[in-house]
């Protein structure tokens, strides 16, 4: 049962209202004697790709059930259902984050986005674990997120080459990110040098080798390059 986070019946839409209650359910299934945050961030990505927050993850690049499998994995079986979890301190701080995330958007009222803004916020446990396990930067995540949750797209075109900074890496990156932040996201876990026109890529696995050369990421990386006259390698991962 709940002891210090706010669930605002008026204020929460009845998705995020299940969305507490459905975290209770993930807890008792694997044995948990309360309920943490990564039972929150389950239930929420339950809700499926069509529900806030899900939703714009799956924008940004996020494969959710591939996400679902990672955090299940890094969640400690405690042993046999219990009949009511308590709630652990870090759950009930997520649930007052996520009225704070609503008020900073200025939204009246607190969602799924806003629960799952909340967790992004985590810095470390099976949540932070389970995105870097998909080469994936959580705070840039986040960032992603929030952009698209406020309304403001990344633009996809045109194709735009900024002046600065002056390092080609950093070049290519940001400008890589206007064009699709989810290869951006990939390339931040990758080593990238540049020598004359030829900018090299090592991936530090062959999951992010794979994911670079998925069709539409292979595809932007590639026009980036062209754009900015560099002949782009990427090398097998070790």
């Amino acid at each position: 049962m709940m002891q210090g986070g706010q669930v605002m019946r008026g204020r929460w839409t009845e998705r995020a209202q299940f969305v507490t209650v459905a975290a209770e359910d993930e807890a008792k299934n694997l044995g948990s004697s309360s309920v943490y945050p990564e039972h929150l961030l389950l239930a929420t990505l339950r809700q499926g790709a069509e529900a806030p927050g899900p939703r714009e993850l799956a924008q940004v690049g996020v494969d959710i059930q591939r996400l679902i499998v990672e955090v299940e994995r890094r969640i400690t079986v405690e042993g046999a259902r219990t009949a009511e979890p308590n709630w652990d301190l870090s759950a009930e701080e997520i649930i007052d984050a996520s009225n704070e995330m609503a008020r900073s958007l200025s939204h009246k009222y607190v969602g799924t986005e806003h629960i799952l803004l909340a967790l992004l916020t985590t810095d470390e446990g099976p949540i932070r674990q389970a995105f870097d396990s998909l080469g994936v930067d959580l705070h840039l995540v986040r960032t992603a997120v929030t952009d698209h949750i406020r309304g403001n797209r990344v633009s996809r075109s045109p194709m735009w080459i900024p002046p600065l900074p002056a390092d080609r890496v950093q070049q290519f990156l940001i400008a890589v990110w206007s064009v699709r932040p989810s290869t951006y996201l990939i390339l931040t876990r990758c080593g990238l040098s540049v020598d004359g026109r030829t900018l090299t890529i090592r991936p530090v696995s062959s999951t992010h080798e794979a994911l670079l050369r998925r069709r539409a990421d292979h595809a932007v990386i590639h026009d980036v390059g062209e754009a900015m006259k560099l002949h782009v390698v990427i090398v097998a991962a070790q």
